[in-house]
Order: C-alpha cells, then structure tokens, then sequence
C-alpha cells in the first residue's frame, strides 16, 4: 500500500502543487480535492493537473462553485493509505471544525474524526494549532514574546490594535483599529453569521518567518528567512526569499514545536520590532507557500516532509545559501512579455525539485495568471496586509 498525501483547496494551490510534484518523483500518490471545473481554460488547467496529482477529486459540494465537501475529503482522510492532509486556510478552517464538532450544521461521527484529525494536525492539541489565541497562549509558555490578546473585542483597553479571525491566515478579514471608535465601527459591521473574531495588539516591524518541517516537536530542518514584496508593488505578496541566520529565534520556536508535539510542515510568523525585539504572530500548521525558498536555499525540506511521515529517510544536512534572494511569486505587472519570462525562469529554478510534471502545471498556471489579467484589465487584488504584512503566501488566481 504506497503512501498518500491529499491536497484540498477551493482555488489555486501552488504551494500544494509544488510540493506534490516532488513527493510524486519520489514514488508517494499524491491526490486532489477541489470543486469542479467550470470554463474552457479551467478544464484545460485541470487537464494539466492530472500531470501532477496522480488522483483528482472533483468535490459534489452544493454550496457554491468555489466550495469542498469536507464530509467527503474526511471520508478520504480516514483510509489508511493516507498519511497527511494538506489544505489551504480556507479549507482547514472547515475541515477543523468539521472533525471537532465545532460546526452546528455538519458533524463528523467520532471514529471519523479520531483518525482524520491526526492526519489534517498531527500534535498535542490539533485544533488549537489552527487557533489564533490557543497560539498565542502556547508561544508564550514557550518563552516567545506575544502581543497582548482579547478574546471579547468589548474587552479591548489598549490601542492600536487587529481585529482578526479566529481562524484562517493571508492577512485576510484582518482589521487595523486605531481607536475605541475604529473599534465600534467593526464591530457594527460584523454580520451575526461572521466567524468569530479575536483582538490582537498592534506590533510594528520587519515581518520574518522561521520555516521548516518537525517531526514529534522536534525539528527535523528549521531555518529563518524574510519574504519582501516586489519593489514596484510594497504592500502586494511575498515575490523574494532570503535565508537569515537568526539562531535565537529558531531556538525559540524549536521550544513551541517541542511543548506542542507538532509533526508536519511549519512557518511561524513573527514581527521584529526597532529595538530587535521578535514577537510572536502566528503559527502556520501546513504546508506555507515560501516552502520552495527553503529548498532551494539547501534546507532539504522535500526530504525532511517524507521522513516525518514516515515516507523516506532523514535527510543529512548540508551548506545553506544565505546571500541569494529568489523569486518565488509572480511580479505584479500588466505586462504579458515580463510575467512569462519571469514565471519561466521561476519554472526552471524550481525544475530540478518539481520535474517536468511540475514545470508544465506551473506554465499552465502561469498563462491563466496571464490571461485573467488580459480580459480583468487590472492586476488581481493581493490579500490586504497593510495591517498585518505577514503571511503573504495565498494565491491570487482561482481556478
């Protein structure tokens, strides 16, 4: 029985797809959850996704075109080939509350959900590593420095602060309030049926990640490294990657994984302030789209992943690249001749980690990054991180 990890997004997932084109050249089944295709170029892009994945599942959700049966992707989960899930936030959110009963319309029966959890968050406390506040709590019992948290916004005494949702990431549905005005003004705006929300205080900085893979809350490779915008876009997604060689705060979050079990992918966000204070922002417990910057700066993340889920041996370690910035996402630009010289030479850089497979889906998804802003007339929005520069990692293309 050869081992499987599903993927499951509503949208484009290029870190996903990434990362199972690797696993695949190394013999591991890789498989899909996402909605059906609609459009000609869509079923042309799913067309080149059966390069990649080697099971596709179009979900029979009768919520919307852009919705997943979550009861269908745990009913997959729970076969025992599989051996990790990976999804992107606004599928996790759902699936969690699907597995923890959390959700008041659909609930997984027990034994479901007693195999599936493991598999979506495999730690001490799997729900709580896709809560903001559980976080939070836990990063500072680990000794990371956190910013102030309320969990009833009524409660709030300190300002400026971000409204933001208890679930979730990309900078999406955060809110800056600057004062108990701002405040009342979110908080009468919140439709009853919104996902509940917390309040953070608001911290100002350079915006660091420290990325990598743990196995049983020990890391197996860990690695800081910064994300920055490209220059003519300073607000838009992470488009550079460069490693940095900041040994305190990997210690510091080698202490969260440790007091929280964690095994999988990881990239916890922190903000370092203008005294070299870092505080801690949030924990990422899934795959995150920077991963690639890792590999190819000599973190062996490919092999890291494989051996936490029992997959592959573990990976030796070797020299790490700290001086060379690489272009992981598209530039923002209109313009069709740089985007596709741009996308190709990413495809290229990346070949020798995703294959052929991988570099064809990529250029499949590239022209329709191209193409949507051919007939759109505009650059897609990016999620807003004005407020909250860190995880700039969603995509801007759905399918």
């Amino acid at each position: 029985m050869r081992p499987t990890v599903l993927f499951a997004s509503a949208q484009t997932f290029e870190a996903g797809d990434q990362l199972a084109a690797a696993l695949r050249r190394s013999g591991i089944q890789v498989e899909l959850y996402r909605p059906p295709a609609v459009g000609g170029f869509a079923r042309i892009l799913l067309r080149a996704s059966r390069l990649v994945y080697t099971r596709i599942h179009e979900s029979s959700a009768q919520t919307g075109a852009d919705s997943i049966s979550v009861r269908e992707l745990a009913a997959r989960a729970a076969e025992p080939d599989v051996v990790s899930v990976e999804a992107t936030d606004e599928t996790v959110a759902p699936l969690i509350q699907f597995l923890t009963g959390s959700s008041s319309t659909d609930r997984s029966p027990a034994q479901e959900a007693g195999r599936v959890l493991p598999k979506v968050c495999s730690s001490n406390h799997p729900a709580g590593m896709f809560d903001k506040r559980w976080q939070a709590t836990a990063a500072s019992e680990a000794g990371l420095t956190a910013p102030k948290t309320w969990s009833d916004l009524a409660d709030v005494d300190t300002f400026p602060i971000l409204v933001k949702p208890i679930l979730g990431g990309g900078g999406e549905g955060i809110k800056l309030a600057r004062s108990r005005v701002d405040l009342d003004e979110i908080i009468a705006a919140q439709a009853p049926t919104d996902e509940p929300t917390y309040a953070q205080q608001f911290v100002t900085g350079r915006t660091i990640q420290v990325g990598g893979v743990a196995k049983s809350g020990i890391p197996i490779v860990i690695s800081a490294y910064v994300g920055e915008p490209y220059p003519d876009s300073p607000f838009g997604q992470i488009g550079t990657f460069r490693l940095l060689d900041l040994p305190d705060e990997e210690s510091a979050v080698a202490a969260l994984l440790a007091d929280t079990g964690y095994t999988g992918a990881f990239c916890v966000d922190l903000i370092q302030d203008e005294t070299g204070q870092s505080w801690f922002l949030e924990l990422n417990a899934r795959i995150f789209g920077s991963w690639m910057g890792l590999q190819l700066a000599g973190v062996n993340f490919v092999a890291a992943y494989q051996y936490a889920f029992g997959m592959g041996e573990k990976p030796t370690e070797g020299p790490r690249d700290y001086t060379t910035t690489f272009k992981l996402k598209h530039p923002d630009t209109r313009k069709p001749l740089p985007l596709a010289k741009a996308g190709l030479g990413r495809a290229r850089t990346m070949a020798r980690t995703i294959g052929m497979r991988g570099v064809t889906l990529m250029t499949s998804d590239l022209l329709a990054h191209i193409r949507r802003i051919r007939s759109d007339g505009a650059i897609p929005a990016a999620p807003s991180d004005a407020a909250s520069p860190a995880n700039r990692d969603a995509r801007d293309v759905p399918d």
